[in-house]
C-alpha cells in the first residue's frame, strides 16, 4: 500500500535535522492534517531545503507551471513553504516543523490546534528533539547585566542582530498567544515577537499578521522584555539571524522542556552564569520566585545561591537584584560554546549528529 500524502510529509519531516518524531497516538499526523490540504501535503513532502524558483519546482516535480505557481504561492502565505524574496522572483523551500511551520500558524491558530500540539509536545517532542547537539535555540545574556571587562563576542548580542537588519516587525508571541487559548495564559507583553531582515524590502510582504517596526522601536521592546524576566532566545548559530523570541517559562515550549529537564540539547545556555556574592545579597528572594525561569536559583537561609548546573546564564536576575548582589560571570574558557557559523554548517552539523543523511533535501 503507497503511502498518504501526509504519512509522507510526516516522514519528510523528521528527515530534517529539525526532526519531527512519530508517536503511538499518530498525533503528529492529526496535526498535519489540520494544517494542509491533501494536495499541499503532498507537494510540501517533495520540497527541498535549498531554496528553488517556481520553475525549478514545477519541473522538478512534472507539474503544469501555472497551477504549481499558485499552490507554492497559497502554501507560502499559509506558513507551510518558506517564501523569500519579491513575488516575480520568489524562491521556495522546505519548513521544518519547530522554527517554521508551527510559528507560522499564529494568524490561524484554534483550540484543536494548540491541544493537538501540547498533546505532541508530551508525547515526542521536547523528549526526543533535544536529545543531540547542536541546539536549535540559544539563549542570549542580557547585555546591561554583562560587566564591562568581560569578553563578549559579536553573536552573543542581540543589539548587533539588530543593528545588521535593514528591516524589522513584531508580532504576536505565539507561545503565548496559545496558553491564552487554552485558558493557560500569563500577563507578559504578547506583542514582543521580533523578525528582522538584511533586505530593507524584507517586510514588504505579509509576515505572520507582523506589523512593521522601527530599529528603535525594536531596540525598546528588546529591554521592555528585559524588565519583564523574559529571557532573549534566537538559532544556536553565529551569523544569519532573523528573529529574537523574548520567551516565559510559563508560556514558551523550549523553556518547558529545559525546565522539565527532558532533552539536554533543547537549549543551548549562554556562554555566562549568573553568581550571588552571598556577602551582599539580602536573602529577599526576589531573584528565586520573580525572575530565575528555570528555578536555577536556591535558598541558603540567610543568603540564596545559583545552582550552576541549571543555569542557562540568561541575566535576567541581575538587572532586579535590589542588592546588587548579582552578576554575570563569563565561564572559563575550556566551557565557551561557540556555535555554527551558520544556518547551513548547523543543519549540517546536526544532520552528522543525528545520523540524518538530508536525501531528498538538498
Amino acid at each position: 500500500m503507497s503511502k498518504g500524502s501526509y504519512q509522507k510529509l510526516a516522514e519528510h519531516l523528521e528527515a530534517m535535522p529539525h526532526g519531527y518524531p512519530k508517536t503511538e497516538s499518530g498525533v503528529e499526523i492529526r496535526i498535519l492534517k489540520k494544517i494542509f490540504t491533501e494536495e499541499e501535503a503532498e507537494v510540501a513532502s517533495q520540497m527541498k531545503l535549498v531554496p528553488e524558483t517556481a520553475e525549478q519546482v514545477t519541473e522538478r516535480l512534472g507539474r503544469d507551471p501555472k497551477k504549481m505557481a499558485e499552490i507554492l504561492e497559497r502554501m507560502t502565505s499559509k506558513g507551510q513553504l518558506m517564501g523569500m524574496g519579491p513575488a516575480e522572483s520568489r524562491m521556495y523551500s522546505a519548513f521544518p516543523f519547530i522554527l517554521g511551520i508551527h510559528e507560522f500558524q499564529l494568524a490561524r491558530l484554534d483550540k484543536e490546534y494548540v491541544e493537538l500540539f501540547e498533546q505532541y509536545l508530551e508525547e515526542a517532542f521536547i523528549e526526543h528533539v533535544g536529545k543531540e547537539a547542536p541546539a536549535q535555540i540559544r539563549v542570549y545574556p542580557v547585555e546591561q547585566a554583562i560587566p564591562n571587562e568581560l569578553t563578549v563576542l559579536p553573536f552573543e548580542k542581540v543589539s548587533n542582530m539588530v543593528e545588521k537588519a535593514q528591516s524589522w516587525a513584531v508580532s504576536d508571541c505565539i507561545c503565548r498567544k496559545e496558553m491564552k487559548i487554552i485558558g493557560k495564559g500569563c500577563n507578559r507583553t504578547m506583542n514582543n515577537c521580533i523578525a528582522f531582515s538584511p533586505d530593507p524590502h524584507g517586510f514588504d510582504i505579509e509576515y505572520r499578521g507582523a506589523r512593521k517596526a522601527t530599529k528603535q522601536e525594536v531596540l525598546e521592546l528588546l529591554k521592555k522584555a528585559e524588565e519583564e524576566g523574559l529571557v532573549h532566545n534566537s538559532w544556536n548559530v553565529q551569523d544569519d539571524h532573523v528573529f529574537i523570541c523574548n520567551c516565559c517559562t510559563c508560556c514558551c515550549a523550549i523553556l518547558r522542556g529545559v525546565k522539565m529537564a527532558k532533552s539536554p540539547h533543547m537549549l543551548a545556555k549562554s556562554n555566562y552564569l549568573a553568581n550571588i556574592d552571598p556577602e551582599t545579597c539580602v536573602a529577599c528572594g526576589v531573584c528565586a520566585d520573580e525572575r530565575c525561569p528555570v528555578g536555577a536559583i536556591e535558598s541558603r537561609s540567610e543568603y540564596y545561591e545559583v545552582n550552576q548546573d541549571r543555569c542557562i546564564g540568561c541575566g535576567v536576575c541581575v538587572v532586579t537584584c535590589p542588592s546588587g548582589a548579582l552578576s554575570l560571570v563569563r565561564k572559563d574558557e575550556e566551557h565557551i560554546d561557540v556555535p555554527p557559523e551558520n544556518m547551513i554548517t548547523w543543519t549540517m552539523e546536526k544532520a552528522q549528529k543525528t545520523g540524518r543523511t538530508l536525501e531528498g533535501l538538498i
